[in-house]
Parts: structure tokens; sequence; C-alpha cells
């Protein structure tokens, strides 16, 4: 900051050396000329803001990509949406949701159907996740272990066997309808004269081939294996749904929803 100031007189028109008061404010003097009052005025100085760095400058400017998802499915016989295709896991998604028209942003954190809610107007929504890793991430002797997941899985399965027969019960009190499950494999569906099924409902809103029981007797027990065929309806199990081609374990006690028809899973009675 300068020692002195030149300042012009008002009057006379002169100009004036005066002493910088160091200080913003407004200050008068007297002209030595015209002997009349002169005041002026110091501003502060501008604060300078710190420069961003150029790096962090690229980082705002570049905007993330967030894929959207158009294919949002209501749920039949149950409130909620579900969202289609399968997505990946810790990836950002979007979709417009179909009650109230805001964008819902999610990422699901695990492998598995999660639920999704809209923080506009609390509309359930249920996605698929997957957690795929490519192959050549593995050490090659973990690739020799896993090879065969599916025969570890059903090496897993066979410690945990069913003693007995399962049992298909459905209906109410009064046409309560049952339905043994020994070896083989049942389809269920829709009753219809194109595509008959094993076991057939009398449903409008059911596939003709909704999912197939495989059922295998191994020395250990028996195993009770649940295949969605068709999904253009929901199928539940245990209140979630499942996308086609999935497969699950059946265990005593579990519950099976295709169209309005609710099916119980139960152990078979022993034979006494």
């Amino acid at each position: 900051m300068p020692d002195n100031l030149i300042i012009k007189c008002n009057k006379c028109g002169n100009t004036l050396n005066v002493k910088n008061p160091g200080r913003p404010g407004t200050f008068q003097t007297t002209c030595p000329h015209c002997q009349q009052p002169v005041h002026f005025r110091l501003n502060a100085k501008p604060l300078k803001m710190a420069e961003e760095p150029e790096t962090q400058k690229n980082v705002q400017k570049e905007k993330i990509k967030v894929p959207l998802l158009t294919n949002i499915v209501p749920l039949k016989n149950s409130k909620g949406f579900a969202v289609k295709p399968m997505v990946k896991v810790n990836q950002p998604y979007a979709f417009k949701c179909p009650t109230c028209g805001k964008p819902v942003l999610f990422k699901l954190p695990k492998a598995g159907i999660q639920g999704i809610k809209c923080r506009q107007c609390s509309s359930q929504f249920f996605a698929k996740a997957t957690d795929v890793k490519p192959q050549q991430d593995q050490p090659k002797h973990q690739e020799k272990k896993e090879k065969n997941p599916e025969e570890k899985i059903k090496t897993q399965k066979l410690l945990r066997g069913n003693k007995y027969p399962g049992l298909l019960t459905w209906g109410n009190i009064f046409s309560r309808k049952k339905y043994v499950l020994h070896e083989g494999t049942f389809i269920l569906g829709r009753k219809s004269d194109e595509a008959h099924a094993d076991i057939e409902f009398n449903d409008t809103e059911m596939s003709r081939r909704s999912v197939a029981i495989e059922v295998q007797h191994q020395p250990t027990g028996y195993f009770f294996k649940l295949t969605v065929l068709k999904a253009t309806n929901p199928v539940l199990h245990n209140n979630k749904p499942l996308a086609e081609t999935e497969s699950v374990y059946l265990k005593y006690g579990d519950s099976i929803q295709l169209g309005h028809t609710v099916i119980n899973f139960k152990q078979q009675a022993k034979n006494k």
C-alpha cells in the first residue's frame, strides 16, 4: 500500500499529496490552494479467491453418465414394481418413477434381489444385482477348485437332504388340494388345451408353464429344486420375485405364488 495518495480538489482543480490513512473509510483534508475542505474515500481491498487446481476443475466439469432403465413392470397382486433387466453391483443406475414421474437414482451394494424406495412418493421397487467377476482376475489354483460351481452346490445340498417327500397344498378350507412330490420333474401352470402341465391351476394370471420342480432322491434324502420357466407374471418365492431361469431349493414351510394362487410347500406326513 503506498504511503501517500494523490487526490484532486473539486473546487480549484489542483492536486493534493495526502498521507494514506491505511484503512478503509471516508476522510477529509484541506486544500492548501483554496483552503476548502476536500473529502475522499478509501474502499476495502477485495480478497483474491484461491484458484482451483486444474485437476479439480477437470473433475468437476466431467459428468458421470448413469444408465437409464426404462423397463419398470408393476407387480400383480402385490404393491410395487419390478426393475428390469438385471444390474451390476455397486454401479449407479436411474429410472423414472411411474407414480410421481420423478427420477430415482440407486446403487445396489450386494448381489441378489433388493428393495428401492422413491424418495418423492415412497413407491416400492425391486431390482436384482449380479456380481460376476472376470475369470482372469482369479488365481489359477482357485479356478480348478471352482471349475464346476453347480456341482459344489449340489455336494453341499446332499449333506442337508430332506428325509420325507414334499407336499404342495393350495386352496381354501373347503376346497383344499394336495399334491405329493415324489422323485421326478413336475411342471406347474395354468390349465390349457394347448400346453398341458403336470399340476394345473384354474388361474388366468398364471403362465401355462410357469415353474418346474425337480425332485431328486439321494442317499441322504430328497431335494426339491424350483426353476422359473416363464415370468410374464411375477413368480414369488416367500414374497420375493424370481426372474426367468432362476432356481432356488425349497425348504419345508416355503410359499410359492403363481398369479393369484398361493402354494404352500410342506413335508409329507410319515407313513404309519
